[in-house]
């Protein structure tokens, strides 16, 4: 039997990290381990990074996105590409400066429409499927490119709720007609969450074509003690959506009740971090927070963590919190859908009053920027060897029976073969 040729198509790849990135890449090379051709074909957002890369055998391509070829300027991926814009002056004027750089990115897009749709169509004979990470713009050029190709096309959600791939694909010029396109000529939409799939049959989606497969993660045997509990992780993007300010700030208020020796480690990066080391130093808790940055193997310090705190507001399936409920860690996450499927039961709702907690069998959720709630939460982990041993065990199961990066990569490979007919 033939094995389909997979052509993965992402506006954003290496070296730029990010939720989508991240599984993109993994799930490439479990692909690659089950002998399928895979190549990335990605934008090329610094003239510094090279047209062609292989990533520990995964072949990248970049096109061309710009047309400064003058500027050598390696990529800043320290908060990721897509930057928070900037606050106006207090006269609410924006700067000639903002304007111009919004009118560069928005041509820098164009450029690399047209540089996508160019490539797959004088490429068509090196893939058999497309497979887009995200529904956003280079899900409607797949879309139509396959159309006129006569191949599959599938597009993988990103995120569901007020940020969702579909409310910021209307925010481009046009989006709602590539919307409607994209439903209509695609030929499946892999949404991670129920939210995620009811969100696009509310917008006129065949539910038919909508299917559910998680995000995969790498799993390994338990092995962890769960009697002391003396370091917390968060592990994540420093932007405003992840509300660290609640984090640091129910972490102060334990510390100042009594508990010097307690540790918080952030891992990751972003526009945000300095106002974090900020308000860290303005309570005085340097000792108990430090800041570790962006690290190649992250899971190393979720190993010698205790706990896992994620605060963030708005979230489709969070590739941080699956990555700490593989290392077995009693998870505190938002109470919101995303982390609600992962750390709930079957029900789709869980009631939070305001400045408490609720203990799941998966682990422990708040409500979005509840200090007091996040504080309770805390101590709660910190009271019980037995609550952190069965959320952490409980926790370790659930990742490993739904969303082991090998099972997801077989249900992907049985989707491309039904779409492909191989």
């Amino acid at each position: 039997m033939k094995n389909p040729k997979v052509l993965m198509v992402i506006a954003v790849f290496y070296p730029y990290i990010g939720g989508a990135e991240k599984q993109a890449e993994k799930l490439a090379h479990e692909l690659i381990k089950k002998d399928i051709d895979v190549k990335v074909v990605t934008g090329r957002w610094s003239n510094a990074l090279s047209s062609y890369e292989t990533l520990n055998g995964l072949k990248i391509i970049r096109n061309r996105t710009n047309f400064l070829f003058f500027r050598k300027a390696g990529p800043d991926t320290s908060a990721g590409f897509f930057k928070e814009r900037p606050e106006a002056d207090k006269s609410g004027i924006v700067s000639r400066w903002l304007l111009l750089k919004k009118i560069y990115v928005r041509l820098s897009v164009y450029i690399y429409q047209l540089t996508l749709f160019l490539y797959l169509l004088s490429r068509r004979k090196s893939y058999d499927i497309i497979h887009v990470h995200q529904v956003l713009y280079p899900a409607f050029i797949s879309s139509l490119c396959g159309s006129i190709l006569k191949k599959p096309v599938i597009a993988k959600v990103g995120s569901s709720g007020f940020n969702s791939d579909i409310n910021h694909i209307k925010k481009l010029p046009g989006g709602n007609v590539q919307l409607k396109y994209i439903f209509k000529r695609i030929s499946r939409i892999v949404c991670t969450t129920k939210r995620m799939r009811q969100d696009f049959i509310s917008e006129g989606m065949d539910k038919n074509r909508i299917m559910i497969i998680r995000n995969g993660v790498n799993i390994e045997e338990l092995s962890r003690s769960y009697e002391k509990c003396e370091t917390f992780a968060y592990l994540g993007r420093f932007i405003k959506s992840k509300d660290l300010e609640t984090l640091i700030r129910a972490f102060f208020k334990i510390i100042d009740t009594g508990n010097k020796n307690l540790k918080l480690i952030f891992i990751g990066d972003g526009p945000k971090k300095d106002d974090m080391i900020k308000l860290v130093k303005k309570l005085n808790i340097e000792k108990n927070i430090s800041f570790a940055g962006m690290v190649k193997n992250p899971a190393e310090i979720l190993k010698q963590s205790d706990a896992f705190v994620f605060p963030s507001l708005i979230e489709g399936l969070s590739n941080s919190l699956i990555e700490a409920m593989a290392s077995g860690l009693p998870c505190i996450a938002t109470n919101i859908p995303g982390n609600i499927e992962v750390l709930g039961d079957s029900r789709d709702n869980f009631e939070v009053k305001q400045g408490t907690y609720l203990a799941t069998k998966f682990g422990i959720l708040f409500n979005p920027s509840d200090v007091e709630g996040l504080t309770e939460a805390i101590k709660y982990i910190l009271s019980s060897s037995d609550a952190r041993k069965i959320t952490g065990e409980n926790a370790f199961k659930k990742i490993k029976e739904e969303f082991d990066i090998h099972s997801i990569a077989d249900n992907y490979l049985k989707l491309y073969e039904d779409l492909t007919e191989f």
